[in-house]
């Protein structure tokens, strides 16, 4: 049951993907390769932001990025030399010396959305196509 459901949020998050990139003027496939991606331990989270209809969010405190890439199990995602540039960039930038604040969030499905099938669907969905629209908006300013 429980694959099931991954394969359907699976399904409907993909076909919402390839929709907006495929219809947007804002996603730009190729820049995806820019976007860091972290392992779910290396990332430290702070208070709760607020929360959605499916998601809560959380600030990032900080990133602790692994130190041996190869023992990592999603090594062939980060450890190119791109990767590891963009990774290092937001780790050494999470927090914002000036005004003592987080300079990140970071949104998971809630675990109301988890346990509803539908709503678990409907949330990795809504997930990716909030988060493609916000990342790649922020794209051309990043590194100000």
């Amino acid at each position: 049951m429980a694959d099931e459901i991954g394969r359907r949020a699976w399904k409907t998050a993909s076909r919402a993907a390839k929709h907006m990139s495929k219809h947007s003027k804002i996603v730009n496939p190729a820049m995806e390769k820019c976007i860091p991606r972290f392992e779910k331990q290396e990332v430290v989270l702070g208070e709760m932001l607020g929360s959605g209809g499916f998601n809560d969010v959380y600030e990032v405190k900080r990133i602790d990025l692994v130190q041996d890439l190869c023992a990592s199990p999603n090594a062939k995602k980060i450890a190119s030399p791109l990767q590891q540039e963009h990774r290092s960039f937001v780790s050494d930038n999470c927090f914002r010396a000036s005004s003592q604040n987080c300079r990140y969030a970071v949104k998971f499905l809630s675990v109301e959305t988890i346990e509803d099938p539908n709503r678990f669907c409907t949330g990795a969905a809504d997930l990716v196509v909030v988060s493609g629209k916000q990342w790649f908006q922020r794209l051309p300013t990043s590194r100000q």
